[in-house]
């Protein structure tokens, strides 16, 4: 039964007069929380990863229920800022241990692609790069409308580790099979830093920005900042094939600023993937012979694993060509042709080199690009800021 409307008078009057005391008494009433903010219980707004961080940043509590978790949440944020994420290593009751972390780009002021930097890590015990190498536990990242391509990292971290999305979404899975059994031994520790990107302001991926003002980056700098005298052209990346992680197919180079890169440059490459990058000239001038060519005269746009030792006396980077990269098989091979059935022409990993020119006999040139199945962010000395690679495509006659 309806309420008579003397009632529901009554009622919106009472509320009319609560509004104008809280007013009188200078109670301010938020706007609703941004998709980058936890709302709390008493109308506050903080930021997500202020949820359950064993800090009372609500101020009523509401972001430190009991029992609560920072795992199988979606973390939001606001360009310009960084956001720090901390997991607490599990107890020997909560083994296995799997968490989930989404971070989502959602455009405008929340930014288009994310960064996550792992700035302490521990998971488990890296062993090899090849098989079961990371029998402890390992962590996953996989991207929004892309594949799982199953590539584990595991291991210790002394230093910065850089993840660059090309999707508005990542998810990061941590998951700890067994606890350390050595006495006072620990193997999880877990500080990470997101912050959300502006596809536009990326121009170490995509170019077409100003050129960098300043000096060249220290070198202990832990982001990737290439500087150039001259404004760099904005790059063709190719067309992403549909289905695969990271194949792509360029054609007609000669009127674009083709660029081959690895996944995710140019932060840290996933594991266990292979990609093609299959390039093709369909217009060829009567009486003309087209010939395709990849290099990379700068030899800090190459930084490809090729040495599996992790400790050590630091050694010298160096460009590695045909067998010396076996040891990890993270590698690029280059094919005088279309499939993988045609020559290799050029085999390399490493970097800090220029790459050597590869040149086709004909209009069409395939790239591929393997990595391991297993990694460590644990990097032999000296830590390089940028990792995978940039290849330059010219077409002539």
């Amino acid at each position: 039964m309806s309420p008579p409307l003397f009632a529901l008078a009554v009622a919106s009057a009472s509320i009319v007069v609560c509004l104008a005391m809280a007013a009188a008494a200078g109670t301010p009433f938020p706007a609703a929380c941004r998709v980058s903010e936890f709302a709390c219980g008493n109308g506050r707004c903080v930021p997500h990863n202020r949820y359950c961080n064993n800090q009372n940043d609500c101020g009523d509590g509401t972001d430190e229920p009991r029992y609560c978790t920072r795992c199988n949440r979606t973390y939001y944020g606001v360009v310009g800022k960084t956001y720090n994420l901390e997991l607490h290593r599990p107890k020997e009751d909560k083994i296995p241990f799997i968490c989930i972390l989404t971070f989502t780009a959602a455009g405008g002021e929340f930014g288009d692609l994310i960064q996550l930097t792992f700035d302490s890590f521990t998971l488990g015990r890296f062993v090899s790069f090849t098989s079961d190498g990371c029998p402890d536990g390992a962590l996953h990242i996989t991207e929004a409308d892309r594949p799982r391509v199953g590539g584990s990292w595991c291991g210790t971290s002394w230093g910065p580790a850089v993840y660059y999305s090309e999707t508005s979404s990542v998810t990061v899975a941590v998951n700890l099979l067994r606890l350390s059994k050595v006495e006072n031994g620990y193997n999880f520790d877990y500080v990470m830093e997101y912050k959300l990107l502006r596809k536009k302001a990326a121009i170490v991926r995509y170019g077409g920005g100003p050129p960098l003002a300043g000096p060249p980056p220290a070198s202990n700098a832990t982001e990737p900042s290439i500087y150039t005298a001259a404004p760099e052209p904005e790059y063709y990346l190719g067309d992403l094939i549909t289905g695969t992680y990271c194949s792509r197919i360029f054609s007609d180079c000669d009127r674009k600023h083709c660029r081959l890169q690895s996944p995710n440059f140019p932060g840290i490459y996933p594991r266990n993937l292979t990609c093609y990058y299959a390039v093709r000239q369909h217009e060829i001038p009567p009486g003309k012979h087209a010939l395709i060519t990849v290099r990379q005269p700068k030899g800090q746009l190459i930084s490809i694993r090729s040495q599996s030792a992790l400790y050590g006396t630091a050694t010298p980077r160096q460009l590695k060509v045909w067998d010396a990269c076996d040891d990890v098989q993270d590698y690029v091979n280059v094919y005088d042709g279309y499939t993988t059935r045609d020559p290799v022409i050029l085999k390399f990993c490493g970097g800090g080199e220029a790459v050597p020119q590869a040149v086709s006999s004909g209009h069409e040139l395939l790239v591929e690009f393997s990595t391991s199945p297993y990694g460590t962010f644990l990097h032999p000395v000296p830590v390089q800021s940028l990792h995978g690679f940039q290849l330059e495509v010219e077409v002539g006659n």
